[in-house]
């Protein structure tokens, strides 16, 4: 089982500090750590999205073809593709939710929202 939470955590991390450069006043550094942030969470997004052919998957989860074929047949794996030719998103290897996309324009604050979101459920804890 592949675990992305801790590079989950690192694009939360890099969006705090650029909200933490923000506040001292160093707006070109922070507008570069948020474009960081971006580019990373769109890879992980990329990558997590990525369809798999049916001998992919197998070897990315080290079961036979005919496993991942059971687990479609049964249901417990959605089939991307199409009869005869199927394919599997990784995410759904792992059962992982999608992983939220780059945010684009920001707040009027200037904080990207999902930094917003992140940082409001820490204070909330």
């Amino acid at each position: 089982m592949i675990n992305i939470r801790p590079l989950e955590a690192l694009v939360a991390d890099l969006r705090e500090d650029a909200t933490r450069l923000r506040q001292y006043g160093a707006e070109g550094q922070a507008t570069a750590v948020d474009q960081c942030a971006d580019r990373l969470g769109q890879r992980l997004a990329e990558w997590f999205d990525e369809k798999l052919s049916l001998r992919q998957a197998a070897h990315e989860l080290d079961l036979t073809t005919s496993a991942i074929q059971k687990r479609a047949r049964s249901g417990k794996l959605p089939n991307v593709g199409r009869r005869g030719r199927p394919e599997f998103r990784r995410r759904d290897l792992y059962g992982a939710e999608p992983m939220s996309r780059p945010q684009g324009p920001t707040t009027p604050s200037g904080m990207p929202d999902l930094a917003a979101e992140v940082i409001a459920a820490r204070l909330a804890s």
